[in-house]
């Protein structure tokens, strides 16, 4: 699955970069983290009166919204769903399963003793699809920030979030 994902990340990367700047720097964006610690230094600089905000997504990863996340993919890059359902699933009500060990009381473990957990939210750890995945559901969000409030700048390195702009813009933005 993994040489998979990567052959259809190389096709829909750099589409995904160009849906996701100018918010999200964390896709396709060679130095994404300098990019956004420049722009928000150039801004600061600039407007000094300014304040920044720095929010880090608690557990950002294990939140992402597949349905979400699979309705984008539909509409923007619909060759990788089939990758998609491989890895989560064709619906979120039958999810991808992890598999696990429960070792039967006082017993040593053994094949007989596994199962599996049925995951129906967030994306797989080592999933190369993930960091796509998480940029894709987060999107609808920042780009509502930004058309909300022009005078904040909002920019994203995956879960880390930055927002740059006047007190009471960005006060607003959190009422």
């Amino acid at each position: 699955r993994k040489v998979a994902s990567q052959w259809v990340l190389q096709h829909v990367v750099p589409r995904a970069r160009d849906f996701l700047l100018p918010t999200q720097l964390g896709v396709g964006v060679s130095g994404g983290s300098e990019a956004v610690l420049h722009t928000i230094q150039a801004h600061l600089h600039y407007e000094p009166a300014h304040i920044l905000l720095k929010l880090d997504l608690e557990n950002a990863f294990n939140r992402v919204d597949r349905r979400l996340a699979k309705r984008i993919l539909e509409e923007r890059f619909p060759e990788s769903l089939p990758l998609y359902v491989l890895g989560y699933g064709p619906d979120s009500a039958n999810g991808s399963y992890h598999f696990g060990w429960l070792p039967e009381e006082g017993s040593p473990s053994s094949a007989r003793d596994r199962f599996f957990l049925r995951s129906r939210t967030g994306v797989q750890q080592g999933d190369p699809l993930a960091p796509v995945l998480h940029a894709l559901a987060l999107s609808p969000y920042l780009m509502a920030m930004r058309s909300l409030f022009p005078n904040i700048t909002v920019l994203a390195l995956h879960d880390d979030i930055s927002l740059a702009g006047p007190y009471y813009d960005i006060q607003e933005a959190f009422q």
